[in-house]
């Protein structure tokens, strides 16, 4: 796990540290996403996908067998689209 969060943007307050954290799910909100595609280029995992088809709708998905846990993706949305989900 701390291997992984090596990996993450020193910028980026590492959210996943505590242990409550490192067992939540990242979630996207899609009345706030705007499709920017920051969140998609800045995960250093690849867990985020664009473009799929969910319920009628498009939306970023997060993978959470891919996703680390790093909270990178939460830090780089700037319309705090991207939020733990305990």
């Amino acid at each position: 796990m701390f291997a992984a969060l090596a990996s993450c943007s020193d910028s980026v307050e590492k959210l996943s540290v505590t242990g409550t954290s490192s067992s939540a799910a990242v979630v996207v909100d899609a009345e706030k996403c705007t499709w920017c595609g920051i969140c998609y280029k800045s995960c250093p995992a690849g867990a985020i996908s664009e473009n799929v088809f969910v319920n009628s709708d498009y939306a970023y998905i997060i993978d959470p067998q891919k996703c680390l846990r790093c909270g990178v993706c939460i830090g780089k949305c700037p319309y705090g689209a991207i939020s733990w989900k305990r």
